[in-house]
């Protein structure tokens, strides 16, 4: 097979030979050629303009080759696909990609592990850039086409959130808005990144109050015994807990005439959706939280919490267990 022929100890002696034959089309370097693209014992002409290159041909022919330690005929089959499925999708996708050799390998390993991935993206092209720019999950995960299209989802939705032409109202309805902490008038949202936890006189986006001790948070001046994040609870994966007597409170801000939050707070009103808060570890980007939560939500091992009919969790490809509502834009972490 393709590459098969020369051992990996032959090494650069035997690239000119290797180049030779493949660019020229010979039939003894060609049986996967005639797999996976279906050909005569030719060379397709797309793939010889790609090899004769001088910038991207040498790492391309390296990569087909496949002479590494540990790659096999069928590494070589999966490489030769990732290829072809670039080739055919140049309309859609541009020319770059398919003699790029990190995405290359990205994608045949991929493929290696996924099989309907090929078509999958064939079909999708526009679900490419989500499988592309995926760079925290394993290849466990990466190339199930559920993971891609959730992450879509996601990507989709972050897009609502991050365009400045987005209404404060409808930005509270995405999954970006609820993890930040957006509160309106008919009660308190989320708030799961540490670092929104603040206190009273920093005008703490979010603050964690001692619920045993007296406190006065429905109209400034404020006061209440305040907890400081160090005091959690926290888990293997560094998720802090608030439960128990220390009750996450989230700022409730004055809305303009627009129904825009101003800079004023109003009051602090408790979490209205249960007594325990979770949060992200710190330094927990927010595009690993979509890519970890759009595993989750691929997980097939989901089970229900909580004895909510429409409440879900399932593990992550990082281990993390992720939660959420069917129905509505919220996710927070297991403690």
């Amino acid at each position: 097979m393709f590459g098969a022929m020369v051992s990996a100890a032959e090494g650069e002696d035997d690239r000119g030979t290797v180049s030779e034959h493949v660019v020229n089309g010979d039939a003894n370097y060609l049986d996967d050629f005639v797999t996976v693209l279906g050909s005569t014992p030719t060379k397709p002409a797309a793939l010889a303009a790609d090899l004769a290159d001088p910038t991207a041909g040498p790492a391309l022919l390296d990569f087909l080759s496949g002479n590494a330690a540990g790659i096999t005929a069928v590494n070589r089959v999966d490489r030769l696909k990732a290829w072809k499925m670039l080739d055919e999708m140049v309309d859609d996708i541009g020319t770059a990609w398919k003699t790029d050799v990190p995405t290359l390998t990205k994608l045949s390993d991929d493929i290696g592990k996924f099989p309907d991935l090929e078509n999958f993206l064939k079909t999708n092209p526009d679900h490419f850039d989500a499988w592309n720019s995926i760079k925290h999950l394993s290849s466990n995960t990466r190339g199930n086409p559920i993971t891609i299209q959730r992450f879509k989802e996601q990507l989709d939705d972050f897009a609502v959130y991050n365009d400045p032409g987005t209404s404060a109202i409808a930005k509270r309805n995405t999954y970006k808005g609820h993890a930040d902490g957006f509160a309106n008038s008919s009660g308190g949202k989320g708030g799961h990144f540490p670092e929104d936890v603040g206190t009273i006189s920093s005008d703490g986006k979010i603050i964690i109050v001692d619920e045993t001790q007296p406190k006065s948070l429905d109209a400034a001046p404020f006061s209440a015994t305040e907890v400081p994040m160090g005091n959690l609870p926290v888990n293997g994966d560094g998720v802090a807990l608030a439960t128990g007597n220390n009750r996450v409170y989230i700022a409730q801000y004055v809305m303009d005439g627009n129904q825009n939050p101003t800079n004023v707070i109003s009051r602090y009103r408790p979490k209205s959706t249960g007594t325990e808060h979770t949060f992200f570890p710190p330094g927990m980007e927010w595009d690993e939280i979509m890519e970890q939560f759009s595993s989750a939500l691929a997980n097939t091992n989901k089970t229900n919490w909580g004895g909510q009919s429409n409440a879900w969790e399932a593990a992550a490809d990082n281990g993390m267990i992720f939660r959420w509502h069917n129905g509505q834009k919220a996710i927070f972490l297991k403690h």
